[in-house]
């Protein structure tokens, strides 16, 4: 299958060349936090941590709503903007100490 094909279906395959940068990213945060990839599914849809990594990687990468959506059990990607949006205006101060995040100096 051509990368188009992939992009097109509802889950990012996880052997898609193009998600492994993401996927090591998303990994190296999930142990800056003191997760592991088991606290992603048993944890809510908005808890602080995935709300901090969701952040982190938009302002690190081009990582979209959809990707963040799927492998981080975060809902949908429209909640997902909004969600992180939110976060980012009040961040978590130890959160993002922790991943290194500037402060947004609208707020």
């Amino acid at each position: 299958q051509s990368w188009r094909e992939n992009s097109s279906s509802p889950q990012t395959p996880k052997h898609d060349p193009f998600c492994l940068p993401l996927r090591e990213d998303l990994e190296k945060l999930l142990k800056t936090v003191g997760k592991s990839a088991g606290h992603i599914e048993s944890e809510g849809k908005s808890v602080a941590w995935k709300l901090a990594i969701a952040a982190a990687m938009k302002a690190r990468t081009v990582v979209t709503n959809r990707w963040l959506a799927e492998n981080l059990a975060m809902g949908n990607r429209y909640e997902v903007s909004r969600k992180v949006h939110a976060w980012s205006r009040r961040p978590d101060a130890k959160l993002a100490r922790k991943l290194q995040l500037t402060p947004n100096p609208k707020t």
